[in-house]
C-alpha cells in the first residue's frame, strides 16, 4: 500500500455533549467575626535564617531561637569510643599481618636467589669442564694426535677471540672507545672542521690538535669584504681526477725492478729507436674519415 495515498474513509467529529453536574458545595451559614477568631487566625511572621521576604528585621535572639538548638541537650555516645577502639585494634592487627606477609615474600625471594646462584654455579662448573676437556691435547677416543693437536689449536684461537670481544664490551660499557670507532661515530659537522669530509684512512691522535685556537671563522673576518663567497673552501676534496691515469718514471722503475727475475726486456717490432716515453698514450684520429656511417650522403 501508498503510505501517501489519501485516506479511503472520511472521519467526522461529533461535539462533546454536556458533562456532568459539578458537586454542590456547602457552606456554613454566615456567622459574624468576633475579637477571639480574629486573634485565632493572626498568622505570625516567619522567622526564618535563609528567607525573609517581607524585609523585617528579626532580633538575633529570635533567630536563635527558631533553630530550637537551645532546647537540645547535646551529649556524646558512648558507642564512639568503642568504634574508634575498634579502628585502632582492626590498623594494629593489619600492620602485623602486612609485616608477616612481606618475611615471607622476602624470605621466598632470599631461597629463590639461593637456589637460582646454585645452579649457575653447576652450570659454570660443568661448562669449565667441557672446556677443560676440549682444550686438553690429549687424543680421545677414535681420535689421531694430529686432529688432538688442531683442535687444541682452534679452542686456543676461539679463547683468544672470546676474550677479545670482552675486553671491547667493557671498554665500549666504560666509554673508552678505540680510535677508529672514535672517527666512525664523528659527525659530518666535526669532520668539515677538521677537514676530514673523506673518510681517515691513517691512525689519528687520541685529540686532534687543529681542533684548538682556530683563528679562521666569522671573529676572524672570515674573508675579505670584496669577496661574496659564502664557504672558504670546497666541502669534499676534489676527485675528478683520481680516475686519470698519470705516468710516474718511479712506479714505472720499481715495476721493472719486481719483474726483473722474468727475463731480459724486449721490445716490440717496430719499436726500435723511438724515443722514451714520459706521458700516457695519445691516440689520434683518421681525420679523412669524417663520416664513418656514410650518413651526410643519406641527407643529401
Amino acid at each position: 500500500r501508498d503510505p501517501f495515498e489519501p485516506p479511503r474513509h472520511k472521519h467526522t467529529r461529533i461535539p462533546r455533549g454536556p458533562p456532568t453536574p459539578p458537586p454542590p458545595v456547602q457552606h456554613s451559614p454566615p456567622r459574624k467575626l468576633t475579637a477571639a477568631d480574629q486573634k485565632s487566625w493572626k498568622i505570625p511572621p516567619c522567622v526564618s535564617n535563609w528567607k525573609n521576604k517581607q524585609g523585617y528585621t528579626v532580633p538575633l535572639d529570635k533567630r536563635v531561637a527558631a533553630d530550637g538548638r537551645g532546647l537540645q541537650d547535646s551529649t556524646v555516645s558512648d558507642k564512639f569510643a568503642g568504634l574508634s577502639e575498634a579502628l585502632f585494634v582492626a590498623e594494629r592487627s593489619a600492620r602485623e599481618e602486612m609485616k608477616i606477609r612481606n618475611a615471607m615474600r622476602t624470605h621466598k625471594k632470599a631461597q629463590d636467589e639461593e637456589l637460582r646462584e646454585q645452579q649457575l654455579r653447576e652450570l659454570a662448573a660443568k661448562s669449565r669442564a667441557q672446556r677443560a676437556a676440549l682444550a686438553s691435547s690429549e687424543a680421545k677416543d677414535g681420535e689421531a694426535p694430529e686432529e688432538a693437536a688442531e683442535r687444541a689449536k682452534r679452542q686456543e684461537i676461539l679463547n683468544e677471540r672470546r676474550r677479545e670481544v670482552e675486553r671491547d664490551r667493557r671498554l665500549e660499557v666504560a666509554g673508552k672507545k678505540s680510535k677508529r670507532a672514535r672517527d666512525e661515530d664523528r659527525d659530518i659537522s666535526e669532520r668539515i672542521a677538521l677537514g676530514q669530509a673523506a673518510k681517515p684512512t691513517g691512525q689519528e691522535a687520541l685529540y686532534d690538535a687543529r681542533l684548538f685556537n682556530q683563528s679562521a671563522g666569522l671573529d676572524a673576518g672570515f674573508g675579505g669584504d670584496d669577496t661574496h663567497e659564502a664557504f672558504d673552501k670546497a666541502l669534499f676534496a676534489d676527485r675528478s681526477q683520481a680516475g686519470i691515469y698519470k705516468h710516474s718514471k718511479e712506479r714505472l722503475e720499481q715495476a721493472e725492478g719486481r719483474l726483473g727475475h722474468i727475463g731480459s726486456k724486449k721490445s716490440f717490432a717496430g719499436a726500435a729507436g723511438q724515443s722514451e716515453r714520459t706521458a700516457p698514450v695519445e691516440f689520434e684520429g683518421d681525420a679523412g674519415d669524417k663520416d664513418p656511417f656514410k650518413l651526410d650522403g643519406m641527407l643529401k
